[in-house]
């Protein structure tokens, strides 16, 4: 629209649209099959070198940076879960008592 505002002086002509969508048309019957093929195959490789060379080895490391954390904080709610009585006999057994009577 650059080109027709720069060279036209904006004047509007009907065959740049009839240019505009007989390209379309063309590139639609003839080349686009083969340019979206190859862009598929060129992304796959790039999410494939993505995902080997950045994306595991930066999920391995944080897994293993967050692990013990993880585990701390398990070792924290057992603890916690253990003081206030919710592994007694008495609990487990109104648990069950509720889950029974439950439609």
């Amino acid at each position: 629209m650059y080109s027709n505002y720069k060279y036209n002086n904006g004047e509007i002509r009907i065959f740049i649209f009839i240019g505009i969508i007989l390209g379309i048309i063309f590139y639609i019957c003839t080349i686009s099959k083969y340019f979206i093929e190859i862009n598929v195959k060129i992304l796959s490789i790039l999410i494939d070198i993505f995902n080997s060379y950045i994306y595991i080895p930066i999920k391995r490391i944080l897994k293993v940076i967050i692990l013990p954390f993880l585990l701390l904080i398990d070792k924290i709610k057992q603890n916690k879960l253990i003081k206030k009585g919710i592994f007694n006999k008495k609990f487990i057994k109104k648990v069950a008592i509720k889950k029974e009577f439950k439609l």
